[in-house]
């Protein structure tokens, strides 16, 4: 394989979950529709603000760190901070805190969370997770995303002829033929 069909590959794969539509929010939290495009399947996703690097799916809350991972420690609500663990192989390889089975269902019991992450270059991250809206937009993943996108990620581009159907409106209102109007929108 050439270097310019990897990278057509590479770049075909990649799917910004941030721009898909908007199915509902709560909170911190919107619930974005994608499709796979292997299987043409639903694909359900919550972003936290709007950042690709916060995600919850059905069975996972994932936060990206950018870095590989050696350590993790979580705090929930405002119990004491659980012990500090070692990073699994896939969170060290994927460079991201994978919270699954009973970490992910106090995630969805808590209004809040904070995590402390060790880096396998030494760095710190610490991060705050306001998980408030977080059980509903959970309810509305594992539903397949129901419902209708509720705000466009881009807005439609504007009419090529340079009049908005508002302004279309206006000027029907004050009695101008359509004819008159597509000729005053057409140039």
């Amino acid at each position: 394989m050439s270097l310019g069909l990897a990278l057509a590959a590479i770049g075909a794969q990649a799917q910004d979950v941030g721009q898909a539509p908007i199915i509902f929010r709560s909170g911190h939290w919107s619930v974005h529709r994608t499709v796979d495009p292997m299987t043409d399947a639903t694909v359900c996703t919550a972003l936290y603000d709007g950042q690709n690097g916060t995600q919850l799916r059905e069975n996972a809350l994932d936060i990206d760190v950018g870095d590989g991972l050696r350590r993790v420690q979580l705090r929930f609500d405002d119990d004491p901070a659980l012990p500090e663990r070692e990073a699994s192989h896939s969170e060290m390889r994927n460079g991201r805190i994978e919270l699954r089975g009973a970490d992910f269902s106090e995630v969805l019991r808590s209004r809040r969370l904070r995590f402390s992450a060790q880096t396998l270059a030494n760095g710190a991250i610490t991060g705050d997770i306001d998980l408030v809206g977080a059980l509903q937009v959970h309810s509305n993943v594992a539903a397949g995303c129901a419902g209708n996108p509720i705000v466009m990620p881009n807005p439609p581009a504007p009419p090529r002829d340079g009049c908005t159907p508002e302004l279309r409106q206006r000027m029907a209102d004050q009695g101008i033929p359509v004819g008159n109007i597509e000729k005053i929108c057409s140039g």
